[in-house]
Formats: structure tokens, sequence, C-alpha cells
């Protein structure tokens, strides 16, 4: 989809979002689904594409955190002498002896 086209059909969905917000009730997500419906078939694929984009977000954020600390961990082993590394060279030449079989 154009890019002019998805950031007019945001700007309508984010209208549409801030008069629903003038209601004082909240809403279910079963209620925003009803209101979703009655957007036209392009609006619902913005929309879906910008629910999507905020949850990726978040998980691509917690997923860097874990493994930031598990970096930080499998450093801090080697470091203490609890693993020791085994190098490149070797699991190379072990992988590839495994493949043969």
């Amino acid at each position: 989809m154009p890019r002019i086209v998805a950031e007019r059909n945001a700007q309508r969905i984010d209208s549409a979002v801030r008069c629903t917000q003038c209601n004082p009730m909240p809403h279910t997500s079963e209620d925003v689904v009803k209101i979703a419906m009655d957007l036209s078939p392009e609006d619902r694929l913005v929309l879906a594409e910008i629910l999507l984009q905020s949850t990726e977000a978040t998980e691509e954020a917690e997923v860097s955190a874990a493994w930031d600390v598990e970096i930080r961990e499998r450093i801090r082993a080697i470091e203490e002498g609890r693993v020791i590394g085994i190098p490149h060279e070797e699991v190379m030449r072990e992988m590839e002896a495994r493949l043969k079989h």
C-alpha cells in the first residue's frame, strides 16, 4: 500500500479512536472489534498493521533484553572458568563430520 494512502488511513483511524475516547465508558475488546468491523476493508488492514507493529515492538524489546542478560551470563561463566569455550574450527569440523554420517 502506498505510504501516503497508509498515512491518510492511519490518520482517519486515529481520528475515529479519539472520537470513541470521548465516551467515558471503557471499551472491551468485543466493543473495539464491533467498531473496527464498521471500517472499510482498507482501514481494517491499516488497523491490523498498526496493532501488529505495536506488539512486535514490545516483543522485540523483551527479546533483546533477555539476550542481553544471557550474553552477560555467558561471558561471566567463561571469565569465572565455569565453562570452557570450544574453538570455532573444532566445532565446524565436528559438525561437518556429523553431517557426513
